[in-house]
């Protein structure tokens, strides 16, 4: 009977703690949705964090929104050069410049925001090989790599150059064909003049 009563305690014990501790670990969830935050879109496809802790938030239809767990600032096609509402990556370089790959039915591209103005790289105004951008990632030297629907790019930062290179296969008759593409998009006024090097 002791036995007994000593594995009922001890089976109780071991409940409550269990049952303490899934309390304790439901109430340290916030949830953020469109009816309780200004979030603009329920759907969320993709989040970055900055050096200031700020959370950059890619939504599917709804564009890009910025919380800094007090306030919250949102970007779409009505109040910024972004693209598309709906975004597929983000990526923060070391300038804290934020890109953002976007993508729809009408068009898409890359757009790049320093905290007051945007630059959008899309099919129309650059090489990009197509207007769906997959991804988006940052080397350690500042390089920008653009995965797409028909290709890899790359905007390589050197010298205060910008360069968009992009890479992309085709078959034709048979056989692939890798073709490289080349374009300046930008070049600083003080280096017109000096020959470029690449590697």
């Amino acid at each position: 009977m002791k036995n007994l009563h000593l594995k009922t305690v001890l089976f109780t014990f071991i409940l409550m703690y269990v049952f303490l501790n899934h309390i304790e670990c439901q109430a340290n969830w916030t949830v953020y949705n469109t009816s309780n935050s200004d979030l603009p879109n329920n759907i969320i496809s993709v989040i970055k964090i900055d050096d200031t802790g700020s959370k950059w938030i890619g939504t599917l239809g709804g564009g890009l929104a910025s919380f800094d767990e007090n306030n919250w600032t949102i970007f779409n096609t009505n109040n910024s050069d972004i693209p598309q509402n709906s975004l597929s990556s983000i990526a923060i370089n070391q300038n804290d410049n934020i890109w953002v790959g976007t993508f729809g039915m009408t068009g898409g591209g890359i757009a790049k925001f320093d905290g007051v103005n945007w630059v959008v790289y899309d099919t129309s105004s650059s090489d990009l090989p197509d207007y769906y951008v997959n991804a988006l990632a940052v080397e350690l030297n500042g390089d920008i790599w653009v995965g797409t629907n028909d290709g890899l790019a790359k905007i390589l930062r050197k010298m205060g150059l910008l360069y968009l290179f992009s890479y992309r296969t085709q078959c034709i008759r048979g056989k692939l064909r890798l073709q490289v593409l080349f374009t300046e998009m930008q070049i600083h006024p003080l280096m017109k003049s000096m020959e470029l090097h690449l590697l």
